[in-house]
């Protein structure tokens, strides 16, 4: 389909948009930046189907999508993903585990997922930050039985 989508002149990377009802109930087009089709793949808990998730990934990747564009929160395609497959996948392709939201997050803090956790802080993605609750890293590893995550931080004091 991506491949399909991409030979008929769909702009593979580009952020979709919406339509949603204004205040005085009026439709309004929006150009909301929900995130590219990337971005939302990675994220979504809709796709059950893991190497069907990560094959379009590969063609989405292959048609030129950029796993760095943003959405409105700043975020990009590694945040928010739980597939450690899919994770590698964004990083070798260029994937920044530096970048950080508009509130200063890293990917980080978009996981509950020690290995996913443990592999952005391995790629240089920063610790620094809190989660949604205002737990830190270190709280947040505790709490959530993130041993792998947890270790790292104590290995790693002053990243």
């Amino acid at each position: 389909m991506v491949d399909v989508a991409f030979s008929s002149g769909v702009a593979i990377d580009l952020p979709a948009a919406r339509r949603r009802q204004s205040s005085q109930s009026e439709a309004v087009a929006t150009a909301d930046l929900e995130g590219s089709a990337l971005a939302n793949l990675s994220g979504s808990y809709r796709c059950a189907d893991e190497p069907t998730r990560l094959s379009v990934a590969q063609r989405l990747l292959a048609h030129g999508a950029d796993p760095n564009r943003r959405d409105a929160a700043g975020q990009t395609a590694i945040f928010g993903v739980e597939n450690l497959e899919l994770l590698n996948l964004l990083l070798s392709n260029g994937a920044d585990p530096r970048v950080l939201d508009y509130e200063g997050n890293s990917a980080v803090f978009g996981s509950w997922t020690d290995a996913i956790v443990l592999r952005l802080l391995q790629a240089g993605a920063s610790p620094v930050g809190m989660y949604y609750d205002g737990r830190t890293l270190d709280q947040q590893a505790r709490e959530r039985d993130m041993p792998m995550t947890a270790a790292w931080l104590a290995s790693n004091p002053n990243p």
